[in-house]
């Protein structure tokens, strides 16, 4: 089942696969008390309980027993840097009507996947790069070769933001990304320390 949001701005849409907390109240978007904060995200955060609990310590509510609702609590207690609290795998779409905020982020490593692209005077952003061909027209769609290049004669394929396709994006590990129209600002939020030792 997919799930929509449709505001004046942007759409989201969501298909859930369903393992912490398989209430209908846990599905996503996930849509802050006061409606003004959506999310949807791709993954698994490991240490969400902890975070919960620290959260609860300040007083904190919450109605569902899912990861999702943690992220979305820890944005609004923590602001964007909130993303350095978390522990796991994901990919995670913060749209703030509040702060009038719009943030995508990726986790440290790179595990979970996010894609986007430049799509009328927006951007189209997902965890699949067909869902972007999807709604780009297709006799527009051209690979980059550079980049299949060196899959083929080296193995990489996640070493930069460019894709198999022209005009197609990620999202660089450990970044976080500030949407504005037809941008996004990257950031990066972790670094691996590596000592000489």
């Amino acid at each position: 089942e997919v799930k929509t949001i449709h505001e004046k701005k942007y759409s989201l849409l969501f298909r859930r696969l369903e393992i912490i907390d398989l209430n209908k109240r846990s599905s996503q978007p996930f849509v802050s008390n006061d409606g003004l904060i959506h999310l949807v995200f791709n993954g698994e955060i490991y240490n969400y309980l902890e975070i919960k609990d620290e959260l609860k310590m300040d007083n904190v509510k919450f109605r569902t027993r899912s990861d999702t609702e943690v992220i979305l609590k820890s944005y609004e207690k923590w602001g964007p840097k909130f993303v350095e609290k978390l522990r796991g795998m994901f990919s995670i779409i913060i749209l703030d009507n509040k702060k009038k905020k719009y943030l995508c982020y990726r986790d440290r490593l790179g595990q979970k996947p996010l894609f986007y692209s430049i799509y009328k005077d927006g951007l189209i952003l997902s965890s699949e790069i067909k869902d972007i061909i999807y709604f780009k027209e297709k006799n527009k769609i051209v690979e980059n070769k550079t980049v299949v290049q060196k899959y083929l004669l080296r193995g990489w394929c996640d070493d930069s933001k460019q894709t198999f396709f022209k005009g197609i994006y990620s999202l660089p590990a450990s970044c976080i990304g500030i949407i504005d129209k037809s941008f996004i600002k990257i950031k990066k939020y972790w670094k691996l320390d590596v000592k000489k030792n």
